[in-house]
C-alpha cells in the first residue's frame, strides 16, 4: 500500500468514526415518536456530504501527496544539492586552504622583498650620503692640491726670472765659454733703444743672442707663450736693430713647463724662437761658442780653397743636371701618359682604375745602405749592368768546347772571336736543357 492510499483509508475511518460518535451524542427521542424515513434521509444527506468531503479530502490527499512528492523531489534535489554543496564546500576549503597558504607565502616574501627594498634604499642613501662626502673630500683635495700647486708654480715663476739672469751670467764667466753679457739693467743703450728690453744679452760674434726668461700665471701657457712670440718680434721690428739680433732668439721658461708646452719652436718673421729651460742654456752657450772658434774662409789655404770651390762647383753641376734630367723625364712621362689617354680613353681608364691598388714600396732599410756607401751603389750597378749568369760553368764550357769545334775560324782570331763565341746559333742540346 501507497502513501496515499494510507492516508485516504485513515480520513474515511476518521469520518465514520465521527459520524457514529455523533449519532451516540444525540438525544435519545422516543421510539414511537421516530420517523424513520425522515430518519433515513438525513442520514442518506448526511453520507452524501460525508462521502462529497471524502472525495475533497481524497482530492487534497493526492494534491497533498503530489505536493509531497514534489517535497520529497525537492528534499533529494536538496539532498544532493547539499551533497554538492558540502563537495564543492570541501574542495573551495581545500582552495581556501591553499590560497592562504599562498597567501601567506605571498605577505611572507612580500613582507621580504618591502624589507629588501627599504635596506636597498637605506643603502643607497647610505652610498648617496658616503658618494656625497668622498665627492666633498675629493673635490677639497684637488682644491688644496690645486691651491699648493698654484702656490709652488707662482714660487717658480716668481724666482724663475731672478735665477734665469744668475744662471746665465755665472755660465758666461766661466772659462770655458768667456763671453760678454747683459742683463735688462746694464743693456747697449746705443744699441736698445725703446721698450724692448730683455732680461739677458750676450755678445756674439757682432750679434745678440737672446735669453728672454718668461714669467705666467696664465693657465694656459701654450697661449702665452705664442702671445709672448708675437709680442717679442713686434719689439724687435720696433726697436729697427736690424742685423744685430741674432735670427734665432731663446724665451727660457721653468723645467716643469716644458711638459705642458706642445710646440718648442715658433717661426714668427726672420727670427725663429726656441722654448727652453735653464738646464738647456748651457749646451746651447757651448755651441756658440764652438762657433766663433771656426776658421773663417779668408784663412784657409790658396790651395785647399781652389779645391774646396771645384768640390761645391761639382756638386752645383750635378745638381742642376739631376735636376735638368728629371725635369725632362718628368715631362716626357706626362706626356706618354697623356698619348695613352688619347690613343684608348676606354683603356686609360681601365688602367687608371688598376694604377690605383699599385703601389711602389721603397723601404728606409733599403735606402739606408745606399746612401751611406758609395761602394755600395757601384756594386748594385754592377750587379744590374753585368748580371751573373745561372749555367753552371762546366756547361758553359763545354759549350764553348763544342763552338770551337763547329766554328774554328771565328776562334782563330783571339779575343774578338772569344766575344762572339757564343751566339744563339751556337747552343747544343746541353745549353738548352740548361
Amino acid at each position: 500500500m501507497t502513501t496515499s492510499e494510507i492516508l485516504i483509508g485513515s480520513l474515511i475511518f476518521a469520518a465514520l468514526s465521527f459520524s457514529i460518535w455523533l449519532q451516540i451524542k444525540k438525544p435519545k427521542l422516543d421510539p414511537s415518536a421516530r420517523d424513520w424515513k425522515s430518519e433515513f434521509i438525513r442520514i442518506e444527506a448526511e453520507l452524501k456530504s460525508t462521502a462529497k468531503n471524502l472525495e475533497a479530502e481524497s482530492q487534497r490527499a493526492a494534491q497533498f501527496e503530489k505536493d509531497l512528492q514534489k517535497i520529497i523531489g525537492n528534499r533529494d534535489a536538496l539532498v544532493q544539492s547539499q551533497a554538492e554543496a558540502k563537495a564543492s564546500l570541501k574542495s573551495e576549503g581545500e582552495i581556501r586552504t591553499k590560497l592562504e597558504g599562498q597567501i601567506a607565502k605571498f605577505d611572507a616574501e612580500s613582507q621580504h622583498k618591502f624589507k629588501e627594498h627599504q635596506d636597498g634604499i637605506e643603502n643607497i642613501n647610505k652610498a648617496e650620503k658616503a658618494l656625497a662626502e668622498e665627492r666633498s673630500r675629493v673635490i677639497k683635495a684637488e682644491t688644496a692640491k690645486k691651491e699648493i700647486s698654484e702656490q709652488e708654480r707662482d714660487r717658480l715663476w716668481n724666482d724663475h726670472e731672478v735665477n734665469v739672469v744668475s744662471w746665465i751670467t755665472d755660465l758666461c764667466k766661466q772659462p770655458s765659454f768667456s763671453f760678454t753679457c747683459f742683463s735688462n739693467t746694464t743693456l747697449p743703450q746705443e744699441d736698445f733703444i725703446g721698450k724692448f728690453k730683455p732680461d739677458v744679452v750676450i755678445d756674439f760674434l757682432n750679434q745678440y743672442v737672446i735669453f728672454d726668461a718668461k714669467v705666467s700665471k696664465a693657465e694656459n701657457l701654450n697661449t702665452y707663450i705664442q702671445d709672448q712670440v708675437k709680442s717679442t718680434a713686434s719689439k724687435i721690428e720696433a726697436a729697427k736693430m736690424g742685423s744685430k739680433i741674432y735670427p734665432h732668439v731663446f724665451l727660457v721658461v721653468p723645467t716643469e713647463a716644458i711638459a705642458q708646452l706642445q710646440t718648442l719652436h715658433h717661426i714668427q718673421g726672420d727670427y725663429t724662437f726656441y722654448i727652453v729651460s735653464k738646464e738647456s742654456i748651457a749646451p746651447i752657450l757651448s755651441l756658440l761658442k764652438r762657433i766663433t772658434t771656426y776658421d773663417l774662409a779668408e784663412s784657409i789655404d790658396p790651395q785647399q780653397r781652389e779645391k774646396f770651390i771645384h768640390s761645391l762647383a761639382d756638386l752645383v753641376s750635378h745638381i742642376r743636371y739631376r735636376n735638368a734630367h728629371d725635369v725632362l723625364l718628368v715631362e716626357k712621362g706626362i706626356e706618354v701618359l697623356a698619348n695613352v689617354t688619347e690613343r684608348d680613353p676606354e683603356l686609360a681608364k681601365e688602367v687608371e682604375e688598376k694604377t690605383k691598388d699599385k703601389k711602389i714600396v721603397i723601404k728606409f732599410s733599403d735606402t739606408k745602405p745606399l746612401a751611406s756607401s758609395m761602394e755600395a751603389q757601384s756594386e748594385l750597378l754592377t750587379t744590374c749592368i753585368q748580371p751573373i749568369a745561372l749555367v753552371p760553368s762546366t756547361e758553359i764550357t763545354e759549350a764553348v768546347t763544342d763552338q770551337s769545334v763547329r766554328y774554328p775560324q771565328q776562334f782563330a782570331s783571339g779575343s774578338e772571336s772569344n766575344d762572339k763565341s757564343i751566339t744563339p746559333h751556337a747552343t747544343d742540346s746541353k745549353t738548352r736543357g740548361a
